[in-house]
């Protein structure tokens, strides 16, 4: 029996097929396996397929592409968070259940603001500060965030990464409107 989760999987391979995009080489299922041992967490199904069938990093949203899974490279998660290279925070309990602006805020929340790095791994950046994130423990398991250097937010409405995906697939690039991610 075939489950939704591979039709839709299917469908996107075949969409796939008639673009030029380019992605890495696939995640076997014992790297991921270890992956999710090693940090102590399950990683969201339909990541989880993507990286295994479709390439584990490459074209696509964010702005420059999708990191390979385990990637660190933000310049803003490096200056602000050395437990998050290690992958120490990634266990920890996602926080956030709705968009936190701390520019402004006249009272700083520097405990609260450390914690955006709990509880999700790094997908890739658009640039200018702004990374994208995949929540993979705590309520809002499976869902993208994004999060900038003033804030953190969910797509809206919130998005799993192959809904994220797919909607960056059918976006008009010509569009006037560059947040395709939000409704």
């Amino acid at each position: 029996m075939m489950t939704q989760l591979y039709e839709d999987l299917i469908i996107l391979k075949n969409r796939l097929s008639q673009t030029n995009l380019q992605f890495n080489a696939i995640a076997s299922v014992e790297a991921i396996a270890k992956f999710e041992k090693d940090n102590q967490v399950v990683l969201p199904a339909d990541y989880k397929f993507f990286i295994q069938h479709i390439g584990n990093g490459g074209d696509g949203p964010p702005e420059y592409g999708i990191m390979p899974l385990g990637t660190n490279e933000s310049w803003w998660f490096e200056i602000q968070r050395n437990a998050w290279l290690n992958f120490q925070s990634i266990r920890q309990p996602f926080p956030f259940s709705e968009q936190w602006i701390w520019e402004g805020d006249e009272l700083e929340n520097v405990e609260l603001q450390n914690k955006i790095f709990d509880g999700n791994i790094y997908l890739g950046t658009d640039g200018c500060g702004m990374d994208w994130t995949l929540v993979i423990t705590g309520e809002e398991h499976g869902f993208v965030w994004q999060i900038t250097e003033v804030g953190i937010t969910p797509c809206k409405p919130r998005m799993t990464f192959l809904q994220w995906f797919n909607k960056w697939l059918e976006h008009d690039k010509s569009s006037p409107v560059p947040f395709w991610w939000s409704d």
